[in-house]
């Protein structure tokens, strides 16, 4: 599987494109002067948590709470067909696969 980009309905949320062409580095500067401090807030187990809720994770409830009205798109590619996965927050036990609906379950065997 080859991810492709990462895509929400949101405009405060920035399109993420995956490199094609070898790994995709995620990094993220701390501003604190903490040391204490391992996190800094630019979303990296964010992004992991999106990508895999895509792909037919369990529910997320947090998810349900917080993000109300958001819907993530995930592209990407299984050998040389491409797939784009799609799930809101709200309608979680709906996965669209290629414009197609599926349930969680189905979805995740059908992936």
């Amino acid at each position: 599987m080859q991810l492709i980009s990462l895509e929400a309905n949101k405009p405060s949320f920035n399109t993420v494109y995956f490199n094609s062409k070898g790994l995709t580095l995620i990094i993220g500067k701390s501003t604190s002067t903490d040391k204490n401090n391992t996190y800094n807030g630019v979303g990296k187990s964010l992004l992991l948590q999106i990508v895999n809720f895509c792909l037919g994770s369990n529910k997320i409830t947090a998810f349900e709470n917080h993000l109300s009205g958001w819907e993530f798109t995930l592209s990407f590619k299984v050998g040389n067909k491409t797939f784009t996965a799609n799930r809101a927050a709200q309608t979680q036990n709906k996965i669209y696969l290629n414009d197609k609906e599926f349930g969680q379950t189905e979805s995740t065997r059908l992936l």
